[in-house]
């Protein structure tokens, strides 16, 4: 496929690649899954500083802004969906890739490169951006054609954006190799994928379902509070699916066993 649209993108060597590039091997069964969730915990505990000033710095502004304009009657809905859209899906693509480098630095045995992580967004940005506005074209499609391949393929393309930023590959080479590492996973990975979700947004639904009959509480406030708090509990997810990657490509033994 054509170069990726960023200048020097594979530079530099990568410590993170793959052991073959071409996105044909095959997955290896997994296992201990709950050692996963376990090492993700220790990384988000030891690296909780990092992950609260993403949080204050980025996604709560980000956040606040976006509520307050969508609660301003004086400002054109479908202006605000062009902006919403467009802009969530930049931050939210920026914001990965800091906390998978971090995973990624993390599991290696080496302490978190703050400019590592700036040079990686620099580089991987726009073809994160554009890698993940693949997937999810792809993945609405299975949703619209019927729900179960929507499911399916929202399962099978979960390490797209490790991909990218672990190996560089983007576009539908990180796709493909997404559905080569996850061959055969299905079942553990829709467990594992249905265990964030209730992880992250659950509790806060309820939290949200009991706030909403509440007069005193201002509105716009309590939306960019709460997608502010959905924002932060997803870094969670992000590191598990980081060290997915990393277990499934045989980088990182389990540190459990």
């Amino acid at each position: 496929m054509s170069e990726p649209p960023v200048n020097d993108f594979a530079a530099t060597p990568n410590p993170y690649a793959a052991p073959s590039s071409t996105g044909d091997s095959v997955a290896k069964p997994l296992s201990h899954v709950g050692s996963i969730l376990l090492q993700a915990a220790g990384i988000l505990a030891s690296n909780w500083g990092l992950f609260l000033l993403l949080v204050l710095l980025i996604w709560a502004p980000y956040e606040f802004a976006l509520a307050f304009l969508e609660y301003n009657p004086e400002f054109d809905p479908f202006l605000f969906l062009v902006i919403a859209l467009s802009t969530d899906a930049v931050i939210s693509a920026l914001v990965a890739i800091v906390v998978l480098r971090a995973t990624f630095d993390v599991a290696a045995g080496n302490a978190f490169d703050l400019k590592h992580a700036l040079s990686a967004v620099w580089r991987l940005g726009i073809v994160l951006v554009v890698t993940d506005i693949i997937a999810g074209l792809i993945i609405m499609a299975g949703f619209i054609l019927v729900v179960l391949p929507g499911i399916y393929l929202m399962v099978r393309l979960m390490l797209t954006s490790a991909i990218v930023v672990g190996e560089r590959q983007w576009g539908s080479d990180a796709i493909r190799r997404s559905l080569a590492l996850t061959s055969g996973l299905f079942w553990p990975l829709l467990a594992l994928m249905l265990l964030f979700i209730a992880l992250a947004f659950v509790p806060w639904g309820l939290f949200a379902a009991l706030l909403t009959y509440s007069a005193d509480f201002d509105q716009w406030i309590f939306s960019a509070v709460f997608t502010t708090l959905v924002d932060a509990v997803a870094i969670y997810p992000t590191i598990c699916i980081g060290l997915l990657y990393r277990r499934l490509n045989n980088n990182d033994p389990d540190p459990f066993e």
